[in-house]
């Protein structure tokens, strides 16, 4: 049973700093572990790549692991990714890893675009091609093969998951990533080292996939992850 707790605590722990093997080899009723919540994205990550290392094993010889998460500020984006990827760490199924980093990524990347218009639509016109004959911003590509599936031809379509009010129905993180020219000017361009619940638990395969797969739900695009898993 995992227990995520934010109060100071007077119990014996160890800190997740000093966590070694040794520490986890005697079955024990409960382990407290303590996380510095740092400002930095670099040491989190450290962190959350240790506890991903040792969960099976922590899983295996303690009844309860209390996670002691030390000046926590629920302000901080970076600390509630943080506390958010624990639970799944501790589940017991990788694929709950990835799906909850895939889902924090999309949320956070999301999170710039919505209400905010930094595409400068006006008219259903994106300000990138305002003379564009589509009124669908950067939501087109090329039509399907009919016998091959892959995107061919010279006609450019409306992606088949647009909802009819302008907003994406799906959860595709290609799509999300990707930034234009016209943004690019602006300083909005996302990198995946700099998404820390991509850059803590994916890996350089798994990073490279869902940058190229464009236009595929998520549900889908889980297959690719778990195959590129190590």
């Amino acid at each position: 049973m995992l227990e995520i707790v934010k109060a100071a605590q007077e119990e014996e722990y160890i800190d997740i700093s000093d966590l070694k093997w040794r520490d986890l080899r005697k079955e024990q009723e409960k382990i407290v572990i303590k996380v510095a919540m740092a400002q930095s994205h670099k040491i989190l990550k450290r962190y959350i790549k240790k506890l991903i290392r040792y969960r099976k094993v922590l899983r295996k010889n303690f009844e309860t692991i209390k996670i002691y998460l030390w000046k926590f500020d629920s302000d901080n984006v970076l600390h509630r990714q943080f506390e958010e990827l624990l639970s799944p760490i501790f589940s017991g199924e990788k694929e709950a890893i990835y799906s909850k980093a895939y889902d924090l990524a999309c949320d956070y990347l999301d999170s710039f675009f919505y209400g905010k218009n930094l595409c400068d639509f006006c008219n259903n016109k994106c300000g990138y091609r305002p003379n564009f004959e589509l009124d669908c911003g950067c939501c087109r590509h090329f039509e399907k093969h009919k016998q091959f599936g892959f995107y061919l031809g010279e006609k450019l379509v409306p992606c088949e998951y647009l909802g009819e009010d302008g907003h994406c129905t799906i959860k595709c993180l290609c799509c999300k990533l990707m930034t234009c020219e016209y943004l690019n000017k602006k300083g909005i361009r996302f990198k995946q080292k700099e998404i820390f619940p991509l850059d803590s638990t994916f890996n350089w395969m798994q990073k490279l996939y869902v940058k190229c797969i464009a236009y595929t739900p998520k549900e889908k695009l889980m297959k690719g992850i778990l195959f590129f898993s190590i």
